[in-house]
C-alpha cells in the first residue's frame, strides 16, 4: 500500500511516499481504518528528527517507519473480539505506538484508540482533535484536577494543544488566561480566554495574578519560571519530555512531590468520546490553520516546525 515513511532521521526532506510499503493485518482486538485525512504535530517533527532515540528506550523501532500518530478515516476490517464499532463506520483517534504510521492507505489501531466519528465533523476537522485534544484533556482534567472557580495560565494557547486547552479548561468551568502573540489575542478570547498577555512583550514571570495551575504547551519553561504564580500549592504541567521532567514526573506519581508534571497522553474510546460528544454539541471546536496535500508533506513539516500553527494542521493521505 501508500504510505509516507523515512528512512533515517533527520529534516523534512527525509520523509518520502512510497507504493509498497506492507499492509498492516489487524488483530482479534484491532480494527483496519481506511484513512481520510491526519493531523500534522509538533511530536511528528520530534520523532522524525530523532530527537528521542538515545534517551527514551521506547523510540527505538527499526528504521524505515511510518508517520504520524492520530487521524480520521472508515473502518474497513474488524477483529474477531471487536464489538465497540463495525465495518463502515466513521472514526477517529490516535495510535499508542510511539512511531506512528498513520499517513498511509490505511492504519491498524487497537480499537480502544478509536472512537466514532463526531457528527457533523467532516475528515479535516476529525482529523485535528485526537492527539492534541487528548493531550489538553488528560493534562487540565487528569493531572492538573481542574475544578469549577480555579484558574489556570495556558501558555502557548493558539497552537493545536493550546487552542484546545483553553476550550476545554473552560468546559471545565475554570476561568482561563492565556499567553499567545499579538495577532491572536481576540481570537483566543473567542476562544473561552478571561486574559490573554504577549509572551513575546511581558515575560512569564511577571505575569500577574495566581493560579491554581499552570499548562505549558510550549515546553519552554519550567515550575521555576512561575514559582510566584503558582505558589506551594499549584500544579505545573508541560508537554515536553526531558529527563529532569521524567524524573520529577515519577516523584509525582509515587507521591514524593505534587508538581512538576508531565502529560503523558494515551489514547483511548472513552476520552475521545468525551471530546467528540463537545464537538457534536458545538461545545469544542477545531481550528484548521492549513490542510495539504500528500505532495505536501514535507512543507506541512516545514510549517509545524516554525512554532506558529495557529490551532491544527492536516494532511490527506492521497491527492484526489
Amino acid at each position: 500500500m501508500r504510505a509516507c515513511i523515512y528512512r533515517r532521521f533527520g529534516g523534512p526532506d527525509v520523509l518520502e511516499w512510497v507504493e509498497d510499503w506492507p499492509a498492516p493485518t489487524c488483530g482479534p482486538g484491532q480494527l483496519r481504518a481506511r484513512i481520510a485525512a491526519v493531523s500534522v504535530n509538533p511530536k511528528d517533527a520530534l520523532l522524525r528528527a530523532g530527537r528521542f532515540r538515545f534517551r527514551f528506550p521506547i523510540d527505538r523501532r527499526r528504521l524505515p517507519r511510518g508517520t504520524p500518530l492520530d487521524g480520521a478515516g472508515t473502518i474497513i476490517a474488524v477483529g474477531s473480539q471487536v464489538q465497540s464499532v463495525a465495518v463502515g463506520d466513521a472514526v477517529f483517534g490516535m495510535t499508542n505506538r510511539f512511531t506512528g504510521g498513520v499517513l498511509a492507505t490505511d492504519a491498524v489501531f487497537n480499537a480502544d484508540e478509536m472512537a466514532r466519528r463526531p457528527a457533523g465533523l467532516g475528515r479535516e476537522e476529525a482529523a485535528a482533535p485526537p492527539l492534541a485534544g487528548l493531550t489538553a484533556l488528560q493534562a487540565l482534567r487528569n493531572i492538573c484536577q481542574l475544578q469549577p472557580g480555579q484558574r489556570v495560565l495556558v501558555i502557548g494557547a493558539s497552537g493545536g494543544v493550546g487552542h484546545f486547552a483553553v476550550q476545554i479548561a473552560g468546559l471545565l468551568e475554570a476561568t482561563v488566561d492565556a499567553t499567545a502573540s499579538a495577532v491572536h489575542h481576540e481570537w483566543i478570547k473567542s476562544l473561552g480566554a478571561a486574559r490573554v498577555f504577549d509572551h513575546h512583550a511581558l515575560p512569564v514571570g511577571d505575569m500577574p495574578g495566581t493560579y491554581d495551575a499552570v499548562f505549558d504547551v510550549s515546553g519552554r519553561y519550567g515550575s521555576a519560571d512561575l514559582a510566584r504564580q503558582l505558589g506551594w500549592r499549584g500544579v505545573f504541567v508541560s508537554t515536553v519530555p526531558s529527563a529532569g521532567r521524567l524524573m520529577a514526573e515519577l516523584a509525582a506519581r509515587i507521591g514524593v512531590r505534587r508538581s512538576p508534571r508531565l502529560v503523558i497522553v494515551r489514547s483511548n474510546r472513552a476520552d475521545l468520546a468525551c471530546i467528540g460528544g463537545w464537538a457534536e454539541e458545538g461545545r469544542l471546536k477545531p481550528s484548521i490553520h492549513n490542510v495539504f496535500s500528500a505532495g505536501e508533506i514535507v512543507a506541512a513539516h516545514r510549517q509545524i516546525q516554525t512554532s506558529h500553527t495557529a490551532g491544527k494542521s492536516v494532511i490527506y493521505p492521497c491527492d484526489a
